[in-house]
């Protein structure tokens, strides 16, 4: 596979119920374009679930029989979930009519502190060769979190986001920091519920006399989408990681605390 198509779908802020029927009928709708990742917002489901209840086992059935009859990989955005350890703001990844696996949000943010325990690992997920990292909102605002990403060879860089319409030109300049710094593509995705109101945006990149420049593409009706070049994405990024000479890591220095580590 040379090239793959990322959506993003801005989402309104929705109860259960009414978030599975607007789910259905956009993976419907986007079924036809193909091959493709669909990536959806922060929270904007709104309910906090507790892992193994009923209510949760009935979302996960709902996620999977969706990837499975529309044949999609997508990232419901981020959820509430209940598990051991806490309350955490985590995204599952559906892929081939199952959930392969989820991904905690590293640096929960300001108020969020309160409620939310921070994330422990940063995952790598693999698409039938696809290779996909996620960061949560706030996670993107933090260069180590990328570059480690980066080093395990991430194809795209998926964005599930709630940012205030007041703080959108700030958003992109981290959305195309991180894509820059690194090589790679960037999706982003926001609510499009009042006062988030959208502006969604994917980063594409191309090589040039001297460099590379990066583009920045922002929803229209409450969708964007890109075709990636994969071959691009994995030379220039495979030869940016490599001339980097930083060690990227991070430690639980408090519940809530984290740190990168390293000389770089």
């Amino acid at each position: 596979m040379k090239k793959m198509k990322v959506i993003g779908v801005e989402a309104p802020l929705l109860k259960l119920d009414k978030a599975l029927s607007y789910l259905q009928k956009a993976l419907s709708g986007l079924r036809d374009k193909d091959p493709k990742i669909i990536l959806f917002p922060e929270k904007w489901i709104t309910d906090i679930l507790v892992e193994g209840s009923e209510r949760f086992r009935y979302l996960v059935q709902n996620f999977e029989k969706m990837s499975g009859d529309y044949s999609l990989s997508f990232i419901p955005g981020s959820l509430s979930i209940q598990r051991s350890g806490g309350l955490f703001n985590t995204s599952p990844v559906v892929y081939d009519g199952e959930i392969i696996g989820w991904q905690d949000k590293i640096m929960p943010f300001q108020q969020e502190k309160k409620y939310y325990s921070p994330g422990s690992s940063i995952r790598t997920f693999d698409l039938n060769g696809i290779r996909i990292g996620i960061q949560i909102c706030y996670d993107l605002d933090f260069p180590f979190i990328s570059k480690i990403q980066a080093s395990q060879e991430v194809d795209v860089i998926l964005n599930p986001s709630m940012i205030t319409k007041n703080f959108h030109s700030m958003w992109y300049i981290y959305i195309k920091s991180r894509s820059l710094e690194n090589r790679i593509p960037v999706l982003s995705v926001n609510t499009s519920s009042d006062p988030y109101l959208g502006g969604s945006a994917v980063t594409s990149l191309r090589s040039t006399e001297g460099g590379i420049i990066i583009r920045l593409s922002k929803a229209r009706e409450n969708v964007v989408e890109s075709d990636i070049d994969l071959s691009f994405v994995r030379k220039y990024s495979r030869e940016r990681i490599k001339e980097d000479k930083g060690i990227y890591s991070f430690m639980a220095a408090g519940k809530n605390d984290y740190y990168p580590q390293g000389d770089a």
